[in-house]
Order: C-alpha cells, then sequence, then structure tokens
C-alpha cells in the first residue's frame, strides 16, 4: 500500500520517550472506568482515547460481548475515510484471527515519514480475544514502530482490564474496588519511564524511603538466573562489588527456593520459628553486621519473574504485614517491568527471545510427541547439512553401433538383384546385392579382341623391322590391358558381401531392382549385433561432472525393469545439437552384452558421480541459477 496523499505534521503520534502524555492517556482511561457503569461506553470512549493519543488519522473498534457488538470508528483530518477503511478493517480482521499485537510499516509521499498499522487484541477476564483495536499512525523507523506497538499493547490491556472491573462490587465512593484500580495506577507510573533500570531505581529509592530501610535491590530473573537492575542510593549497579555479589547471591538462593526468605535475628515469624538454613542470606547478614534481610519473588503469569531484597537495622525485624504490603505494591508492577524490557529490547535480543522461546516449547518434557519430532527434526537438519548421499544425474541415452558398414553404388551401374533389406540378420560374406553386368561382360570382351588385335600388330611391326609401328602397337596394347583391368575390378564389386554377423540397419532396393543408381548412391547400412555403445546426451550444466571411468545403469524404454552396467569411455569435447538442445556426447560400454539390445534403442541412464552434501545435491541447481540470474 502506497498512500495517495500526504499526513500533516500534525497528525503524528507524540514522541514515545518522555512521561507526561503516557501517564496523562493511562490515567484517562483509568478516569473512564471510574465513571462509566456500561462498558460499550467504556470500550468506545477508551477507544477514542487511544486513537487520540497516537494521533491516528483513522482508527477501528470490534468487540464482541455475549450477544453485543460493540464496533466503532475514528476520522480526523481531512483525507476521504474511505481511504483508510477496508485497509484497516482487514488489518483489525488479521489481528482476531491471529489472536496477537502486530503492526506494519507503510511507505507515504512524504518521504520523511512511514505510515504504519498497528492492531492489538482487546481480552475478557479470561483472557480470551472478544476483540481488538486497529488505527494508522505513522512511525520513522522500525525501533520506534516496536515502541509504538508496545506502548499501544499497554494501553490495550489497561482497557481490557478496566473493562473486566466495570460492574464489579464497589467501594462505599461507588468507584470500583481500591485494590483493582491501585494497580492500574501503578501501570501508568510504570508507562512514564523510559528503561527498566530508570524504573526499577525509582521503585527502590520509593521503598527504601517508605519502608526504611538501609537498602532494597530488586533484580530480574531470565533463563533461571537473576540479573541485579538497582539498588537503592545508587544511579548504576556496581556489578564486581563485594556488597552487589552478596545481593546477587541471596537473590539466586530466594529464586532457587521460589518462595519468601527472611533471615533476622528475632526468630519468630507470626508465631513460627524462622528457617536457619538460608546460608547464602545469612552471609549476606553477617557481612553488613547482623542486618535484617529478606527476599521476595516477585511473579507475572504464574512465574517468579523478580527478586526484590530488603536489608534494614538487625533491632527492627521485618514483619509479615510489612512484607505483603512490600509485595502488593511491587508485584503488579512486574507487567510493567516487562513491556518496558519487550518494547526497548535491541532487534538481535528480540530474535534470540524468540528462539529461546520456540524452543522451550519444543523440547517440554510433558509433550513426548513434540520432543520426538524436535529431536527428529534436529537429527533432519544436522544429516542435511553434514550428511552424504550418492550423487547421480539422469540424462536420455541411445544405443549406437561401435563400428558400421557401409555400402554404397561403387559406380553407375543397373541394380539386377537384392538379397536383404532394412531389419535382416546377415552372416559374414552374405551376399547383399548384384548389379547387372552385360554391359562390363561386353566391354570387357571388347577390350581382349583389342588386346589380341594389339599383339599381331606388334608381331607384324617387328617382322617388317618397323620399331616405331611396333611402339605404337605395344603401347596401344597396354591401354587397353589398363581398361581391361578396370572393367575387371567393377564385375568384382558387382556383388557385395556382409563384412561381419549383423543387421542391416537401412537399405531396401526391392523396388529399385532394375534402376540406374549413380555411383557412391547409399545402398545399405550394416552394424554388428555384438559391438555396441552407449551415446549419453549430457545438458551443459552437468558436462563439468563427467570424466571417463564413471559408472552408469541404463534403463530402456523396451524394457525399463532390465537395467544394465556401462562404464563411461570418453567424453567428447565439441557439443552437438540433438533434438533441437546443445549436448555433450559421453560414450560408455557395457560391462556385459544383452543380446536383445539393438542400436537405436533409447532410454534413460544414472551416472554414478560420488558422494556429495545432501545440502548440495538438493540446492546446488538452484544457487547455480541464482549466480547466473543475480552475478553473485
Amino acid at each position: 500500500m502506497a498512500p495517495s496523499h500526504t499526513i500533516s505534521p500534525q497528525s503524528r503520534p507524540p514522541a514515545i520517550t518522555g512521561a507526561d502524555p503516557r501517564t496523562d492517556a493511562y490515567r484517562s482511561i483509568i478516569a473512564m472506568a471510574e465513571r462509566n457503569k456500561a462498558k460499550p461506553t467504556f470500550y468506545r470512549e477508551a477507544f477514542r482515547e487511544l486513537a487520540r493519543y497516537f494521533n491516528a488519522p483513522y482508527a477501528a473498534l470490534s468487540v464482541h460481548q455475549a450477544t453485543t457488538v460493540i464496533e466503532d470508528n475514528w476520522h480526523i483530518g481531512s483525507t476521504d475515510p474511505g481511504f483508510w477503511k477496508d485497509t484497516v478493517q482487514g488489518f483489525l480482521t488479521n489481528c482476531l484471527a491471529d489472536n496477537r499485537a502486530r503492526i506494519q510499516q507503510y511507505n507515504a509521499k512524504d518521504a520523511a515519514l512511514r505510515i504504519a498499522l498497528a492492531s492489538c487484541p482487546v481480552v475478557n477476564a479470561s483472557g480470551h480475544t472478544i476483540g481488538a483495536i486497529a488505527l494508522v499512525t505513522s512511525c520513522k523507523d522500525q525501533q520506534q514502530a516496536r515502541a509504538c506497538l508496545a506502548e499501544m499493547q499497554g494501553l490495550t490491556n489497561l482497557i481490557s482490564a478496566c473493562a473486566n472491573l466495570i460492574g464489579q462490587s464497589s467501594s462505599p465512593n461507588g468507584s470500583p474496588s481500591g485494590q483493582g484500580f491501585d494497580q492500574f495506577d501503578a501501570l501508568s507510573r510504570a508507562a512514564a519511564y523510559s528503561s527498566k533500570h530508570e524504573m526499577a531505581i525509582a521503585i527502590t529509592n520509593k521503598l527504601r524511603s517508605k519502608f526504611t530501610c538501609d537498602q532494597i535491590a530488586l533484580g530480574t530473573v531470565k533463563a533461571r538466573r537473576v540479573r541485579l537492575l538497582s539498588i537503592s542510593g545508587f544511579d548504576h549497579v556496581p556489578p564486581r562489588s563485594p556488597g552487589a555479589a552478596k545481593i546477587l547471591a541471596a537473590m539466586e538462593e530466594c529464586l532457587d527456593r521460589a518462595k519468601l526468605i527472611v533471615f533476622q535475628n528475632e526468630d519468630h515469624w507470626d508465631g513460627q520459628h524462622l528457617a536457619t538454613d538460608h546460608r547464602l542470606h545469612g552471609q549476606w547478614s553477617i557481612a553488613t553486621g547482623g542486618a535484617a534481610v529478606a527476599s521476595i519473588p516477585l511473579t507475572s503469569d504464574g512465574r517468579v519473574a523478580a527478586i526484590l531484597s530488603l536489608r534494614r537495622q538487625g533491632d527492627q525485624p521485618f514483619t509479615r504485614e510489612e512484607i505483603e504490603k512490600v509485595r502488593s505494591l511491587v508485584e503488579p508492577l512486574m507487567p510493567g517491568v516487562q513491556l518496558i524490557t519487550r518494547a526497548n529490547r535491541p532487534l538481535l535480543t528480540h530474535a534470540k527471545d524468540a528462539a529461546h522461546q520456540t524452543a522451550q516449547a519444543l523440547i517440554r518434557p510433558d509433550k513426548p510427541k513434540r520432543l520426538a519430532m524436535t529431536i527428529t527434526a534436529a537429527l533432519a537438519t544436522l544429516w542435511f547439512l553434514f550428511g552424504t548421499l550418492q550423487y547421480k544425474i539422469t540424462v536420455p541415452s541411445v544405443v549406437v553401433p561401435a563400428r558400421v558398414q557401409n555400402v554404397s553404388a561403387p559406380y553407375e551401374a543397373t541394380i539386377k538383384a537384392a538379397y536383404v533389406t532394412a531389419g535382416d540378420t546377415v552372416t559374414q560374406g552374405q551376399l547383399l546385392y548384384e548389379l547387372d553386368t552385360t554391359p562390363l561382360k561386353l566391354e570387357q570382351d571388347r577390350l581382349l579382341a583389342n588386346i589380341n588385335v594389339a599383339k599381331i600388330e606388334i608381331d607384324r611391326a617387328l617382322a617388317s623391322k618397323s620399331v616405331v609401328e611396333a611402339k605404337l602397337a605395344d603401347a596401344q596394347r597396354r591401354v587397353f590391358e589398363t581398361q581391361l583391368q578396370a572393367v575387371d575390378q567393377k564385375l568384382n564389386q558387382a556383388a557385395a558381401r556382409a563384412q561381419f554377423n549383423g543387421t542391416v540397419m537401412r537399405g531396401d532396393l526391392r523396388k529399385q531392382i532394375g534402376q540406374v543408381v549413380a555411383q557412391g548412391t547409399p545402398l545399405f547400412e550394416l552394424a554388428p549385433d555384438d559391438d555396441w555403445l552407449l551415446e549419453l546426451e549430457v545438458p551443459d550444466a552437468l558436462a563439468g561432472d563427467l570424466n571417463a571411468g564413471l559408472t552408469a545403469q541404463f534403463a530402456p524404454h523396451a524394457r525399463p525393469e532390465q537395467t544394465q552396467d556401462y562404464r563411461l569411455v570418453r567424453v567428447r569435447p565439441l557439443a552437438e545439437q540433438r533434438g533441437g538442445k546443445n549436448v555433450f556426447i559421453a560414450e560408455a560400454q557395457p560391462d556385459t552384452p544383452i543380446d536383445w539390445l539393438r542400436p537405436g534403442m533409447e532410454g534413460v541412464s544414472k551416472v554414478n558421480i560420488g558422494r556429495r552434501r545432501v545440502w548440495w545435491i538438493t540446492l546446488h541447481r538452484a544457487i547455480n541459477y541464482l549466480r547466473l540470474k543475480l552475478w553473485l
């Protein structure tokens, strides 16, 4: 999609950084939930607040609640709403089908702007998707697009949560229960921070003042390890300091136990004895002069998302009420921390996290079929990359005779008789045809008579002692004898015989008997039955893989179930035209000739080139094609 209009600078969304606009949006939605008693009205007002916050030229809402369908559209600016409607509605429908948030960027007329379509699902109290919100905004790059989507997810999740509390029991002042909206208020405060480190520093510093602790630290959990985010009183975490190492070790111990750990001098905790086997917390307490220390696992989506560790003077032990109050204040902020973390991830980290989540889903031990499929796929991938197979090329082939007897007319003459025709089997010395020799015999008789006359003339000249006449007569005799030799040679060639046992490949003189044929006219072509070759027609792309000595199997069209083994003896250096294609001819000889094969039979040959990598056998033709087309 390339929009045919230009979005004005006033239609751009507010900057992603900065606390005030974001906090105001969260507070406005919470205020709408407190004000409205009907969910349809709240959905529409909250949807318009979200569209207004992103300055969307067009937005759409669709929520299905029981038998009610809540739909609304938002439009600002001078553009025709019909321009956006079909595209945005289609994007909203895809969001409902995929059940996930998504964003896609497009180019606008103004080269400085990039238009983005974003959509997020709306869920009910059970977490099922009941609708979606889609809108048009502008983002200058992918990083800002991801931040926009993360922020839209946060606002949409807040709308879903507020809508789920509408209609529940109210407090005396008529507003929903304070605990739920304290959580939403905490989320709105979380949205005011641009990074998880900034938010963690604010949390630890505020908790330190509120609960009069000497030190509070917050660390997030990732891949069963704790990463220390902040320590109250520090702008940044000194990771190599002994104090930070002690805190991190205590957090790891809390993560391993997956439960609240309190270590202090008072050995009672609401009437129960405190456990004393928390060695790492004990070391932290000893290192800080016997201070009271505690670590609280903070959960989100049913798993431990962060660890909060507290330290105060030993004479001020923690109470269960204080710990629970700290947990109730901080735990609602964990989705905000996770949202900011995901929104600020670089592209490489995002890809790694996605791959890690996919791998975990595939190798879950409670899914044996999925695990087996994953192992099988991994083994197949390794075999594809590093395994080898016999590489064979398949080419058309034809049986040809190793040698051929071509019989042609030795001189111009009349065909007297033909004893064989194409397809006949002949034996060595068998008569093939005869030419009419009557004119030759007459010429032979004439020449013999002339020779005898010349001899008489020689004798007469010698008797009269005429040397000159004798020499002339002798010269005439030699001329006649030479002519006689030529006639005798033609008489010997008047009948042709087969030079070997074989088959007549071409030639049929049955209809030419009595006709005169010119000298050199082809009459027959004979091929031996037990001496033939296989010609392989190899395309240009495969010719480089062939060389003498390779083995091949030939399957003729006549009997494809009976294959024959061959060995290549030569590859002709020049290409030839066969069937309109440029091919190289490779010649192969059979290991054991088959008696029923005949020259001219066609079939298919598979040539064994050798072992190659599986990926190369599968992809090398496509790779070569791309190299030729794209000059790679």
